[in-house]
């Protein structure tokens, strides 16, 4: 999947996600709930590309993130799983 021109700058608390794809306070993920960004591209993004905050068990892996704001992905949350 592409995402383009997605997001909205002016971020300021994980409760109110700008991001062009965002896991904020979501159950703990697992085979039979899985949570995952995989084989995706973002481009020209006004935000960070992927947020997850609070979020358990969320795999994402091999995209591609090009010119977005600020960083690529912003992750606060514990076992998240990123391959690059």
């Amino acid at each position: 999947m592409e995402f383009v021109e997605t997001g909205q700058r002016g971020f300021t608390e994980y409760t109110d996600p700008h991001f062009s794809v965002a896991f904020v306070s979501t159950h703990v993920a697992s085979a039979e709930h899985p949570a995952y960004i995989v084989d995706c591209a973002f481009h020209h993004g006004y935000a960070p590309a992927i947020g997850v905050f609070d979020a358990t068990g969320v795999i994402i892996e091999n995209n591609i993130i090009h010119h977005t704001w600020e960083s690529g992905n912003l992750n606060k949350s514990l076992i998240t799983i990123i391959i690059y």
